[in-house]
């Protein structure tokens, strides 16, 4: 592998730490704008989550190659029609 090739892969593998990072703060957001659902209404933290969402998302760097896809991808099992599911902790 050339020097160049192997930069090029390793620029690639900083590319969706990035995206996990960015979404993982949408996450952050929405499970924030979750908790102070008592100070407010749905409807405004639903405003507000949605505003930090599109901010966030707005800093998202997809690869020059990165093209939009009509369909999910096959064999994934619709994951991405769903909202993510994190496993619940269990304390022992």
């Amino acid at each position: 592998m050339t020097e160049t090739r192997a930069c090029r892969s390793v620029g690639m593998m900083r590319r969706p730490r990035r995206l996990i990072v960015v979404l993982g703060a949408v996450a952050l957001a929405a499970a924030v704008s979750g908790i102070a659902a008592g100070a407010g209404s749905e409807r405004a933290n639903r405003r507000a989550a949605q505003r930090d969402a599109a901010r966030l998302l707005a800093h998202v760097v997809l690869p020059a190659s990165a093209v939009r896809a009509a369909a999910e991808p096959a064999g994934d099992r619709h994951d991405l029609a769903r909202p993510g599911q994190v496993p619940a902790a269990v304390n022992r």
